[in-house]
């Protein structure tokens, strides 16, 4: 446990509240090893009493190895500025949204006539490491591989992740991101993708390289917008022995990007909208084959219904116009598109899809304590929370606008369950049928709206 390294000197806080805030730090961090977590979205507290006076100091709790900057460049509430409880319920949905703690509490006690804030956090581990293990019944293929990843590794949360995978394809992943750039908050990411070459295969295979970056616009801690830029290369090879032909590319990738998100957090939001609209130029430097713009609009809503449950929508439109290759065609259908319909039901240079959830609680938020290898105890904690779900899907894809008129529309329903871990946040098991009722196995990871 540790208080903020900013200088104490000139605090006019009384020695009441100190006590009363240090006693409050205590009491959320030495929580007991199975306990019900503070992470409900419903929670608000008011602070009549205390509104508009000037915050004297800002105390952190528990935050051993994250840096105090990671906390408090997302906060509103500052040292020196009036106090608005509203702010400080915002400010610890944002704390909760960095992903990197398992409890976050916040409190704000009268010191004299100012107001003292206290955040109280609990960390979480900061890697991850798993084997990967799949068996294809049908086609006897097995996958074996690792996954990786690291989170808040250097106390300024940034993340480095990587995947290796050998079987019917051989892959291997590393990627590094950055929250903020010096004091600017610019997310800046670097991706390196390989699709090794396996000489019983003709398939094609893609590696890539890219840089992506991202600049807010306006006070990002009130609406989060901006413009994003990104930049890849892509290596396309395929043998000549391929019925279609040997395709060997280098084929330089560069876009732009616009958003707004109004969520109230990023992984489970229960409120709030997210706009996203940007295109991108590919092309080839080997062959004129390639060269076209393909442009996305993107639109996702959330609303709190009833007793913790949230109905999630989104609808995503991609339009491309140019020389598009068929290998380089657009696909609906499996685990991250239309659930319940093959994986490519439907291709084309446009396609158009629809995700509609139903979102419920099952078990609320639970933390262990386990001992893990060479992580010190005080972070060795699991926090885990259930939630279920019932979604429907639909999409379709086309090539132009007479294919649009007669292109048929895909659709797909079925339940499942969302499971919130650490480093991984959120893993999703889901049952999902096409309409003549063939059920279809999804394990993924992260949301699809």
């Amino acid at each position: 446990m540790k208080l903020s390294r900013r200088p104490t000197s000139g605090c006019p806080c009384s020695g009441q509240a100190l006590a009363l805030a240090i006693a409050f730090a205590l009491e959320s961090v030495a929580a007991p090893a199975l306990a019900s977590s503070p992470l409900d979205r419903l929670r608000y507290q008011e602070f009549p009493e205390l509104e508009g006076k000037r915050v004297s100091r800002v105390l952190l709790f528990g935050n051993n190895h994250t840096r105090d900057v990671v906390l408090l460049r997302e906060m509103r509430t500052e040292e020196g500025a009036p106090f608005v409880g509203e702010n400080l319920w915002r400010d610890w949905e944002r704390l909760v949204d960095l992903g990197i703690f398992a409890e976050v509490e916040v409190e704000a006690v009268p010191s004299e006539d100012e107001v003292l804030v206290v955040v109280s956090v609990y960390e979480r581990p900061r890697w991850f490491v798993a084997p990967i293990v799949d068996y294809d019944i049908d086609g006897g293929d097995l996958t074996v591989g690792y996954r990786l990843r690291f989170r808040n590794f250097d106390g300024l949360n940034r993340r480095i992740r990587s995947k290796g995978q050998i079987g019917e394809k051989d892959r291997l992943s590393f990627s590094w991101e950055s929250p903020w750039l010096g004091r600017h908050r610019q997310p800046l990411s670097l991706d390196l993708r390989l699709e090794l070459p396996r000489p019983d295969l003709d398939e094609l295979r893609t590696s890539s390289v890219g840089v992506a970056t991202t600049r807010f616009l306006g006070d990002y801690k009130k609406v989060r917008k901006g413009v994003g830029a990104f930049g890849r290369l892509d290596i396309l090879d395929r043998d000549g022995t391929h019925p279609e032909g040997p395709v060997h590319q280098l084929s330089p990738v560069i876009g732009l990007s616009y958003f707004r998100d109004k969520r109230n957090v990023r992984v489970d939001p229960t409120r709030g909208t997210l706009f996203s609209t940007g295109t991108a130029l590919v092309s080839g430097w080997t062959t004129d084959e390639i060269s076209y713009w393909r442009s996305t609009i993107d639109g996702r809503a959330f609303l709190r219904v009833w007793k913790g449950t949230v109905l999630a929508g989104r609808a995503t439109t991609v339009l491309s116009t140019g020389e598009i290759p068929d290998y380089r065609r657009l696909g609906i259908g499996g685990g991250g598109s239309v659930r319940g319909q093959p994986t490519d039901v439907e291709t084309g240079n446009n396609l158009a899809r629809a995700s509609l959830e139903w979102r419920f609680p099952i078990l609320g938020q639970r933390r262990y304590l386990l001992r893990i290898p060479f992580v010190p105890q005080r972070i060795s904690n699991f926090d885990l929370r259930i939630d279920g779900e019932i979604f429907v899907d639909a999409g379709t894809a086309w090539d132009d606008s007479v294919g649009f008129r007669s292109a048929r529309v895909r659709t797909g329903a079925g339940v499942g369950l969302r499971v919130f871990v650490p480093v991984v946040e959120l893993a999703r098991f889901e049952l999902a049928f096409d309409p003549s009722g063939s059920p279809s196995l999804y394990l993924r990871e992260g949301n699809i709206i």
